[in-house]
């Protein structure tokens, strides 16, 4: 019952603050908030999925083919499912001034401007997620997707302060694609509520995968996410954005 009532309170949560732009009460008016945008940002990832109803490669129906003999073809079905379980993972770097009397509280240790921070800030993001994908072409799709998600947010102030948090929650999205050929597709996906208790992430990112085999291929692209986290002191608001690279699978 406990549980069942704190995974209750984490949803209401993330959907409210989510739909708020990320706002909560309780934080600490009297502190500077810590920003750290970092626009050369580079994410790796590694993605797995077991489709549970159509085979990602399978050979089209009699008298069609695909692109080239020696690629796979593809079923032109209305609808599929499948659970994408994804690690992805990023870090960046930035610098924030301090005015005179201005302060900000991170993990309570207080720090007092004037003064300039080298910041260091690293987000790990791990989800399994149910997606259901709508084929309104039969090269063009559409998903909702949704499930768990882990978060592990690291965030360094020179040698001053240090502040990590570990968290689990939930991520709703859409997304829709293109399958440019039998073995390269072309992803977007937008997250508009994703996060645990404490933080919240906004994520964009346009992908191209090409699949080497029928189970593995390799992706690149680029990703935008935004984090926000209102802990007791500072509030928390960091951004990363550039480039991706990462491997896919399929069982």
């Amino acid at each position: 019952m406990a549980m069942n009532k704190a995974l209750c309170f984490t949803v209401m949560r993330v959907v409210i603050a989510s739909l708020a732009g990320g706002l909560l009460s309780g934080c600490g008016g009297a502190y500077k908030s810590i920003s750290g945008s970092d626009n050369s940002a580079f994410f790796t990832s590694a993605r797995f999925t077991h489709p549970l109803d159509e085979e990602l490669f399978q050979p089209l129906a009699s008298g069609t083919s695909g692109t080239s003999e020696t690629e796979p073809a593809l079923v032109a079905v209305d609808h599929s499912a499948a659970l994408d379980l994804e690690l992805v993972r990023t870090k960046g770097r930035a610098s924030e001034s301090l005015l005179p009397g201005e302060q900000v509280n991170l993990n309570d240790t207080i720090i007092t401007g004037p003064i300039s921070i080298e910041e260091e800030f690293s987000l790990s993001m791990v989800s399994l997620a149910f997606r259901n994908r709508f084929f309104v072409h039969p090269r063009i799709y559409i998903d909702a997707f949704g499930g768990p998600l882990y978060l592990e947010r690291d965030l360094r102030l020179d040698s001053l302060a240090r502040s990590k948090l570990s968290q689990m929650g939930l991520l709703l999205g859409l997304g829709a694609g293109w399958k440019i050929t039998n073995r390269t597709t072309l992803d977007f996906r937008w997250l508009p509520l994703a996060g645990t208790l404490d933080g919240f992430i906004k994520v964009v990112d346009l992908t191209a995968t090409y699949w080497l085999t029928d189970h593995a291929g390799v992706s690149a692209g680029y990703r935008r996410w935004h984090y926000e986290e209102e802990p007791t002191g500072s509030k928390i608001d960091l951004f990363w954005e550039g480039y991706s690279a990462g491997l896919v699978f399929s069982y």
